[in-house]
């Protein structure tokens, strides 16, 4: 290949992110390539078509590991997957902040002569210092959280990479250790919980629930508010159940009669202690 055919094909700003492993590195980057750069029929700037057999076929990696690849960048921020019309088409990748990640300007710092400090970071330097935060805070996470400080580290952790419109830290820490104590054994995989906090991300992130950011996230605070003021004694299913039924204008109303109650700004200290279990569930119930 020729100069002038290296011309035709243009070019890819491929920024300089922290990874897990090569693995991730390899197949963002192909994604990257392959990623539309323009809005076309059927597929959005960003978007690309994706096949995990061909994909295997093609480079000889295990399926496995394809899949937990794609985890790990879903996991990251890095990407978003959804399903493709057909299924025998695969899946339909978004990769996240692509337009910033081609803007040159984006990875612009100025310094300050007065503070020596770095200002008008980009977004790009930003999402990755999130993601080493997000990595330290991971990895002294043990497999199950059995803690209410195991809650709260999780829970620091998605706020950081898988953000809940700006719903207090408060608010999920409460949730995720009323979901723990509802175990019988006091404890929730990390795994599991992860699973329950990209739900409820996806419900926040769908448009049919209503029309802007704000009013889902007044339906999000509303149900998890309820569940741990009234149902702390059934699972998260309970939760998404709320959530689906209940409008923007249902929700903001009996929000406000929660907090009339007096119990929406009422706090109880939780714990983790098996014998303490019953009688945090039982001062729930009590709002």
């Amino acid at each position: 290949m020729g100069k002038a055919e290296y011309g035709t094909t243009g070019f890819l700003v491929l920024p300089r992110l922290s990874f897990r492993n090569r693995r991730d590195k390899l197949l963002f980057a192909d994604l990257m390539e392959r990623a539309s750069y323009k809005d076309g029929a059927g597929q959005k700037r960003g978007e690309l078509q994706f096949n995990a057999a061909e994909f295997e076929r093609e480079v000889g990696w295990k399926r496995k590991a394809i899949t937990t690849s794609l985890s790990h960048l879903v996991k990251d921020g890095l990407i978003k997957i959804t399903a493709a019309k057909r299924k025998s088409d695969g899946i339909i990748i978004t990769v996240l902040h692509y337009n910033e990640m081609q803007d040159l300007s984006s990875y612009r710092v100025q310094n300050s002569s007065e503070k020596g400090t770095k200002e008008g970071q980009s977004l790009l330097f930003k999402q990755q210092e999130q993601q080493f935060e997000h990595k330290n805070l991971v990895k002294d996470l043990p497999e199950q959280l059995s803690r209410v400080e195991h809650v709260e580290t999780f829970v620091d952790s998605q706020m950081l990479v898988n953000p809940i419109s700006t719903l207090p830290r408060k608010l999920f820490v409460e949730y995720f250790n009323t979901v723990r104590l509802k175990r019988s054994t006091g404890r929730i995989a990390v795994s599991k919980a992860t699973k329950i906090w990209d739900k409820l991300l996806s419900y926040w992130e769908n448009e049919k629930l209503a029309d802007t950011p704000d009013g889902r996230a007044a339906i999000t605070l509303y149900a998890l508010t309820l569940h741990i003021m009234k149902f702390d004694e059934k699972q998260e299913e309970y939760t998404y159940g709320i959530i689906r039924n209940t409008t923007e204008h249902e929700a903001r109303q009996k929000m406000l009669k929660l907090r009339n109650q007096g119990g929406a700004g009422r706090e109880i200290a939780a714990t983790g202690t098996e014998s303490g279990r019953s009688e945090y569930h039982q001062k729930r119930r009590s709002f």
